[in-house]
């Protein structure tokens, strides 16, 4: 019983920001890891389909279509650091992912209507993913000098398949570990 007693509030109160601390690098990096991961996979798919439907472009261009996209998604994480740093809530990773869960697909349709094997999938997707598709096919736009339905059809069909693949090793390396 004089195991519990031995620590004051103070310390309890460091050792709490700390994990706290801890937790948000860990978080911050994951994020981090995973937006370089998306953002080369994002463009080596785009040059894969710019080669395949024998377009003439820099990679430059390309990049910078891409790199203009992906700032959605850094906004996006800064909104939500505002939001919790200035709002009531306690600065944390679960408040963090409380606001991001909000942003989901899923959030905003009725689950019971969805096949199981769509709900990952769907779970994947956000809001700020589509922002993001949207103005990956208006850069892609102004790439390959095409109109605005065209590119997004060009976007959908060189981002998603790449996509598609990514949700189909999610889903066997989810099904492989549980």
């Amino acid at each position: 019983m004089e195991e519990i007693y031995r620590f004051t509030n103070e310390e309890v109160r460091t050792e709490a920001l700390n994990q706290q601390r801890s937790s948000f690098y860990m978080k911050f990096l994951q994020e981090g890891v995973f937006t370089i991961l998306q953002f080369i996979g994002c463009f080596i798919c785009l040059n894969i389909g710019l080669l395949f439907f024998n377009y003439k472009v820099k990679i430059k261009e390309v990049l910078k279509a891409v790199t203009l996209s992906f700032l959605v998604t850094v906004i996006v994480q800064i909104v939500v650091i505002c939001w919790v740093k200035f709002s009531n809530l306690t600065f944390t990773v679960a408040s963090l992912q409380s606001i991001e869960d909000k942003l989901y697909i899923t959030d905003y349709i009725n689950e019971q209507d969805v096949p199981s094997y769509l709900l990952m999938p769907l779970d994947t997707i956000s809001v700020t993913h589509l922002v993001f598709i949207l103005l990956l096919a208006y850069g892609i736009k102004t790439v390959i000098k095409k109109n605005y339905i065209k590119s997004l059809l060009f976007t959908a069909k060189t981002y998603g398949v790449g996509v598609v693949i990514w949700f189909a090793f999610a889903m066997v390396m989810e099904m492989n570990f549980n």
